[in-house]
């Protein structure tokens, strides 16, 4: 077994997608899914169960991944010793509305705080964020209150509204005819939606069951650029949207009103780094004007 084919079985069921975890670890579609194919016929059972609706583990991929991640986590372990002999490294994951938000606003302090620090960010859903965290193979997450964190840390940092993401020109877009967004409103309109393992996911599945979800995203960003492009409406939190998407798109708040909370993850024995990095990203959350502090 080699590091690269338990890296690949982890970044799809990660992603959900073969064409997503080939971006995200740079390498070919086709040699991911090669990589992916040689463990299973290594360990001669099937992990990875393909379908049009997206990626999953199998029985048996869901009772190795611990494993699995550990390997790899032990892998990326090795390699700085052996490079930097000490180099310091803080391995972060984050949901899309944290990104440019709580951490692009903690980066720079984090970095004068720890220099020579070698900072790893992975886009992800909580659940996932969560799992990492719990296996090692993270350091901290940032994530969507929700999924368990048994065992570890969570910090809440800052809350703000859903609401809906619309393509400038849609109707629910006029500020003189729309304030709020009622779910009858959203009856008989398109959604995209984010895939499996994003909190977000499970909470539009639970305000607006039924819907015609014509779309799941592996990420906000896909998700914004699907409904720019008219596919269909998006729920997001309001930390989604930035300056620069105010051109292609509107956001209206969700009535009954919604939110969620942005929360810090990470072990209960944290070490020096991410005791470092927590102290940054509150003092920044406290004063952020992207949400309302708890």
């Amino acid at each position: 077994m080699r590091v690269e084919q338990a890296g690949a079985v982890l970044a799809i069921l990660r992603t959900g997608s073969f064409s997503a975890a080939a971006r995200e670890l740079g390498v070919g579609q086709s040699t991911l899914s090669e990589g992916a194919r040689s463990l299973e016929r290594e360990l001669g059972a099937e992990l990875l169960r393909r379908s049009r609706r997206g990626v999953t583990a199998t029985t048996v991929g869901q009772a190795v991944r611990p494993a699995l991640e550990r390997i790899v986590a032990a892998a990326e372990e090795i390699a700085d010793v052996v490079a930097g002999g000490g180099v310091r490294r803080l391995r972060i994951g984050a949901v899309s509305a944290a990104v440019g938000t709580v951490l692009a606003d903690a980066t720079a302090d984090l970095l004068a705080a720890a220099p020579g620090l070698e900072l790893r960010v992975r886009a992800a859903g909580s659940a996932e964020i969560v799992a990492g965290v719990s296996s090692g193979e993270l350091d901290a997450g940032l994530v969507v209150v929700g999924p368990e964190a048994q065992d570890l840390t969570l910090v809440p940092l800052l809350t703000c509204r859903l609401g809906v993401c619309v393509p400038v020109g849609h109707w629910l877009a006029d500020p003189d005819e729309v304030d709020v967004v009622t779910s009858a409103e959203l009856d008989g309109e398109r959604l995209v939606a984010h895939r499996p393992g994003y909190r977000v996911a499970e909470l539009v599945d639970a305000l607006l069951p039924g819907a015609d979800v014509v779309h799941r995203a592996d990420n906000t960003e896909t998700a914004k650029a699907m409904v720019a492009a008219g596919v269909g409406v998006a729920v997001l939190p309001e930390l989604s949207l930035t300056d620069a998407d105010r051109d292609a798109l509107a956001w209206r708040p969700l009535h009954p009103p919604e939110a969620v909370t942005v929360a810090l993850v990470h072990s209960a024995e944290a070490g020096e780094v991410v005791r470092v990095f927590r102290e940054i990203v509150v003092r920044r959350a406290s004063r952020s004007a992207h949400g309302v502090f708890p």
